[in-house]
Order: structure tokens, then sequence, then C-alpha cells
């Protein structure tokens, strides 16, 4: 629906669950203005998801441009891809407060690539964030041009 074309070569001697090697095509791709949390721990927050198509492995890539509001000891706005729910592992990290109570913090851009990640079909790919304090997790974490493209390595 989205006009998205993906090219794959089958190689019958792999190994892999997953015999058809992605070749060519662009990324699944969404974007978000923006949200808050105040938590400390992650917690889904306003993003962009996607839908993954067919099972296989999958590189995903995220990334924001992030700040913290009012902490008290300093810390980041932190952001993790999940999978249905469940953590890959992957921390993202932005802005880097360092002033008391400060407002007009900096902002940051962060991205990252993570994977390649077995994905079951029709699983949601999604992000999750936290306030992840140097001292605490006090203060307002942003997560503004929130981005994530999903793209195939081999599905089967």
């Amino acid at each position: 629906t989205d006009g998205i074309i993906w090219q794959f070569l089958y190689d019958y001697y792999s190994t892999s669950p997953y015999k058809w090697v992605f070749v060519g095509g662009s990324s699944l791709f969404a974007t978000s203005a923006g949200s808050t949390t105040a938590s400390g721990t992650l917690t889904s927050i306003a993003s962009p998801s996607i839908t993954v198509p067919l099972s296989g492995e999958y590189r995903i890539m995220f990334g924001f441009l992030g700040s913290l509001f009012n902490a008290t000891n300093g810390g980041s706005a932190r952001a993790e891809v999940r999978i249905d729910g469940t953590a890959t592992g992957s921390p993202c990290k932005a802005g880097n407060e360092l002033n008391t109570a400060a407002d007009g913090a900096r902002y940051m851009d962060a991205c990252r690539t993570i994977g390649p990640h077995a994905i079951v079909a029709t699983k949601v790919v999604d992000i999750y964030g936290r306030v992840d304090g140097a001292g605490g997790t006090s203060g307002t974490a942003y997560f503004i041009n929130q981005h994530l493209a999903v793209k195939p390595v081999r599905v089967g």
C-alpha cells in the first residue's frame, strides 16, 4: 500500500530458514512529530511504528532529536526499539543535560542502526523512551522528529 518494492534472490544452499536474500529496494519508513515522558523506566511513547510484512531478519534504524528538561542531576533522553513490546537491548541516547533544573536544554540528534533481528510477520516495531538520569531519573525527556526504518536482510 505504500508503494514499496523489494527485490530478492533465492539462496537454495543457505542453511538459514530465510532463503530469500534482499538485493534491492527501500526501507519501510515511519515518522512522528514527537512526544515526552517523565518516566524513569522504559514506556511506550507516541512514536512511529512499523508492522513487519514477512518473517525474516531485518535491520532497524531509529532516531530522534532529544533533550532532558528540569533534571535535578543531569542525564539524557533514552529510547530503545521494541518488537511487539520486547526489548532489543540497543539503546539510543540524546541530551546529556548537565545543568541542574535547567530549561532550554540543548537538543541533540541520536540515531542508531541495529540488527539483523529475526522478526515474525505481523509483529510491530516501535520506540519506547525514558529519562536516563546521571544521578537519578528526574526531569522530562523530549523525543522530537522521531524516525524509524526497517529493511529486510533475508526473508522466508
